[in-house]
């Protein structure tokens, strides 16, 4: 079925606009958004419980944009100057100059995309888009001067409370005064991992899902919904049979076919996750289109992921969470784009901060409205469909409070992790190099001649540039 037109807004809205909470500020209250049928604590046996637990929540994409009636900066009117000569001057092959600002080294790249003048690029922290100074009343229009997207890594070196002072404290070089700017989403994604000892989900549970994704076949009660190709003719455009493009009139539209619209618009609701990738066992399943759609979810192994991308820190957040080391870690994650959040709660989620402030919310929505990984699916009155334990988990999983933070000290793991691999290599070549089992001789030169090399390495300035390569100041 072809793409259908965005429902969910009403869905969100209808949760606040009722006579008792029409006044209320957020966009789903805990009592309203947990009023949807889920599974008791208490019918949760005992050793299964304990075999599941929340070992790390919080936001793992985020990129926002920042403007509005603020001039720029002083520091950035004197940089532009630097940045143009550079971007004038560049020649393909040529090695990307680096500047030094909030003591980190950021990469200045010769060009960026439109409508966008600089880019910058810092390893550890992500990469910013700057407006041309001299253009920059344009973008104070959009409120687009500045445009940030953080790495996943440094996104965890902050408490959520924290996170929305550090993005301004970052904005406050490019802006005359950061307070007066507006700071929006663009994209978010939200996620929490849960530590299973029964391994990852199946195929069989990822299908007993109830979701409103966006791209689905639509269910009323027991009637599928379903248009016919001139009615999708119609709606969509005449693309059948090399028709051209139909504007679209009112009087076009039958009372049959405006009843079926009606139903999809207030009940669409869909079965199973849209798609499944799989090796031999499940390792992720989607729901909702991530390459087109506003919203989505998906559930993935995460055990395998960060094994996969040799990444260090999360590992650690879990261990300082309760996680044993061996136990399959599953995590659930919701991708909001600003499509999405401008139509809840009249558009207050777009805001970092709001949204920063409104977590638990938006999550009893994403995970009680949205999509439900439910014991058995009853296609006849979805909504008394029981949710599984694990989504018992899921559902309560920003209830309580998390250690999410990973500081520079860590470093520590990735460097164990680095001298344990050189050291090796260094055993390899004396071991390769010695003359016999007593070459003292060869050994102690091979030391000395590294500590030479390092210590000219120091003093050329190579390791200067590896610190600069690495963004670190």
């Amino acid at each position: 079925m072809r793409k259908q037109k965005k429902w969910w807004w009403e869905t969100a809205i209808s949760l606040t606009t009722s006579k008792q909470h029409r006044n209320s500020t957020p966009v789903v209250s805990s009592s309203i958004a947990r009023s949807g049928h889920r599974s008791s604590t208490s019918t949760i046996p005992h050793h299964y419980e304990h075999q599941q637990k929340v070992v790390l929540t919080g936001v793992d994409t985020l990129v926002i944009t920042a403007g509005g009636a603020v001039a720029p900066s002083t520091w950035l009117v004197e940089q532009q100057k630097i940045w143009n000569d550079y971007q004038n001057s560049y020649e393909y092959g040529d090695e990307y100059s680096s500047i030094q600002f909030d003591n980190k080294w950021w990469v200045l790249k010769p060009q960026a995309s439109l409508p966008y003048k600089y880019q910058l690029f810092n390893k550890e922290v992500g990469y910013i888009k700057v407006y041309n100074v001299d253009k920059w009343s344009s973008g104070s229009k959009t409120q687009q001067n500045i445009h940030f997207q953080f790495n996943s890594s440094y996104l965890h070196s902050f408490t959520t409370q924290q996170l929305f002072n550090e993005v301004k404290r970052i904005l406050s070089y490019f802006f005359d005064n950061v307070n007066h700017t507006q700071i929006k989403i663009s994209r978010v994604d939200l996620h929490t991992d849960i530590s299973r000892a029964s391994g990852m989900l199946t195929a069989q549970e990822c299908q007993q899902s109830i979701s409103r994704a966006r791209y689905r076949d639509y269910v009323n009660d027991t009637d599928t919904i379903e248009l016919t190709e001139e009615e999708q003719d119609l709606l969509w455009g005449g693309t059948t049979c090399n028709k051209p493009p139909h504007k679209l009139i009112a009087t076009d539209l039958s009372n049959e076919l405006l009843q079926k619209l009606n139903r999809m618009y207030h009940n669409q609701m869909s079965c199973g996750a849209d798609r499944v990738i799989t090796s031999k066992e499940l390792q992720t399943a989607y729901w909702g289109r991530f390459d087109k759609g506003s919203l989505w979810a998906k559930v993935y192994d995460k055990t395998v992921k960060v094994d996969k991308d040799k990444d260090l820190d999360t590992p650690l957040l879990w261990e300082l969470n309760g996680w044993n080391k061996t136990d399959t870690v599953i995590r659930t994650e919701f991708s909001m784009k600003r499509e999405f959040l401008k139509e809840i709660d009249n558009g207050k989620f777009v805001s970092l901060e709001y949204f920063l402030n409104h977590i638990p919310d938006i999550w009893a929505f994403l995970t009680q409205k949205w999509l439900r990984l439910v014991e058995e699916v009853k296609e006849n009155n979805s909504t008394w469909s029981v949710i599984t334990s694990f989504w018992d988990i899921v559902t309560t999983s920003f209830d309580n409070a998390f250690n999410t933070v990973i500081r520079k000290k860590n470093y520590n793991g990735k460097i164990t992790q680095l001298l344990a691999q050189g050291i090796g290599c260094f055993k390899q070549m004396i071991s390769m190099g010695m003359n016999n089992n007593n070459d003292t001789v060869y050994m102690r030169a091979s030391i000395q001649a590294i500590g030479n090399l390092l210590t000219t390495s120091y003093e050329n300035g190579d390791i200067f540039e590896r610190r600069k390569q690495l963004g670190v100041a």
